[in-house]
């Protein structure tokens, strides 16, 4: 999900929905000015020793505590002596880095992509203590040297040979003339089969979903094929091989693009027409509320974690939440939900349509410099609150379009979800065609956790809980 109240550290992708990032950590910034201390006897002990950048080769391994769980970033040189730095836990690899050596055995790390760095003291034991930096917080972290990089456990990941066939393939989106590729599961067996079209959160993502180190489509797919349902999974436009241009892209835009796949794969003669629907996580689940009250022909829906409340209140709730289970202050929720509020409130006042005037980008930036924002930040900001898509979702309210679907429907929230919250979400849908279910326990990506943050995501090896996996798949093969 995308937030004003969440600070992005990666470069491109985002998670589900609206408003969390794809983080190397949460930094919330309400909580902004933690303090992180050096060792003064690191500093003494490294005194001793002259640092070389060739005494440094190697891989530099550290856990970064954000006080909603455990984040390793590993610094790592290559042989002709430029460095990169990998965050595993949040799929994150080989982010350029700048090696500085200072007085008193200081090293510094500087990751300009991220607007991060790391700055410590080499230690007598051979660390390096010190303190990780980016949007205004500071982290302790010590970084330790290891033989060889960590590697992350995903064991629900398939691996070939499979028992089903495996095609890659092109479809053409005539109503925007870009062509998309994916890739379609299908039974052995004669046909034809139920069959589903998997619709991605929202931000750039591949036919995996892939983020955090995790890919929750591919291990979805997998398991309903085995289970004799034929998946199609596609590249959003703009990533992978699929053509278009993401950034220019609105929900309608993508939802254009589910069309365009669910219209092929009906075609496919091993899948059956009746039994062909679409499957959709978060922003996804938005997008198949779209365009099931407007194609009635579509057989069935399956709404994972579903946005049903107006982008605006998502938003809200979404960063509220969030910041509270984080531990801020209420006093700092107060505050930084007001001046989302008053971000929305300026931004509204210009039907979605018509472009963005500059006195309103004016006012825009002054409120976003009110909020401490300067620089790249500031900039990254308004390019996001300001384009097509954010404006689109913030005024969209898909809760009264859910009760007019004709078609079956199931809607499945996790308990812990800190994005679109299951309560919340559930609760305008009455339709009785509409299987609503709550998994307790669950996150956003519907993996088992303990605060349900998006810091969680990537240190957790389950990609998908088998109780949402057995649950649609059984709820497909009943249709």
């Amino acid at each position: 999900m995308r937030s004003t109240a969440i600070r992005k550290i990666l470069n491109g992708k985002k998670l589900m929905l609206i408003a969390a990032t794809l983080l190397a950590m949460v930094l919330l910034s309400a909580c902004a000015s933690r303090e992180g201390n050096m060792r003064s006897d690191g500093e003494a002990a490294g005194s001793e020793i002259t640092l070389t950048p060739e005494s440094l080769q190697g891989v530099w391994v550290g856990s970064l505590e954000t006080g909603n769980g455990s984040i390793r970033l590993v610094f790592r040189s290559s042989e002709d002596g430029s460095w990169v730095m990998d965050s595993p836990d949040q799929g994150a690899t080989g982010l350029p880095a700048e090696l500085q050596l200072k007085q008193n055995n200081t090293v510094k790390f500087d990751v300009p992509s991220v607007g991060g760095y790391f700055q410590g003291t080499f230690t007598g034991t051979r660390s390096i203590d010190g303190t990780w930096y980016q949007g205004g917080a500071q982290f302790p972290l010590v970084l330790e040297p290891q033989d060889t990089r960590p590697e992350i456990s995903r064991p629900q990941e398939p691996e070939p040979p499979y028992p089903y066939v495996s095609r890659d393939l092109y479809f053409r989106n005539d109503s925007a003339d870009i062509q998309l590729a994916g890739t379609l599961t299908l039974p052995r067996g004669e046909g034809p089969f139920p069959a589903v079209v998997l619709v991605s959160g929202s931000g750039p993502q591949n036919r995996d979903e892939e983020l955090m180190g995790h890919k929750p489509f591919l291990v979805l797919a997998d398991y309903l094929t085995r289970q004799g349902i034929a998946v199609l999974r596609y590249d959003d436009r703009g990533v992978g091989l699929s053509e278009g241009d993401f950034q220019d892209a609105t929900s309608p835009d993508l939802a254009s693009d589910a069309l365009a796949a669910w219209k092929y794969l009906v075609s496919q003669n091993e899948t059956d027409p009746l039994r062909t629907g679409i499957a959709g996580h978060s922003e996804g689940g938005l997008i198949g509320i779209y365009l099931g009250y407007r194609n009635p022909e579509i057989p069935f829906l399956v709404l994972l974690a579903p946005s049903v409340i107006q982008g605006r209140e998502q938003l809200l709730l979404q960063s509220e939440i969030i910041m509270r289970r984080s531990g801020v202050s209420e006093e700092a929720i107060r505050r930084e939900l007001d001046a989302a509020k008053g971000i929305f409130d300026i931004l509204q006042q210009i039907p979605v349509k018509e472009s963005l005037p500059p006195e309103t980008i004016s006012r825009l930036e002054e409120q976003y410099r009110t909020m401490g924002l300067s620089g790249s930040r500031l900039e990254n900001a308004l390019r996001q609150i300001t384009s097509r898509w954010y404006r689109n979702f913030l005024t969209y309210d898909p809760s009264t379009e859910i009760n007019e679907l004709e078609m079956p429907a199931l809607a499945v929230f996790g308990g812990l979800d800190t994005q679109v919250d299951a309560r919340a979400n559930s609760a305008p849908i009455t339709a009785e065609n509409i299987d609503v279910v709550t998994l307790d326990g669950l996150n956003h990506l519907f993996q088992e956790a303990e605060s349900g943050l998006p810091a969680e995501y990537g240190s957790i090896s389950e990609t998908m809980n088998p109780r949402l996996l057995e649950l649609v798949s059984s709820w497909i093969n009943g249709r």
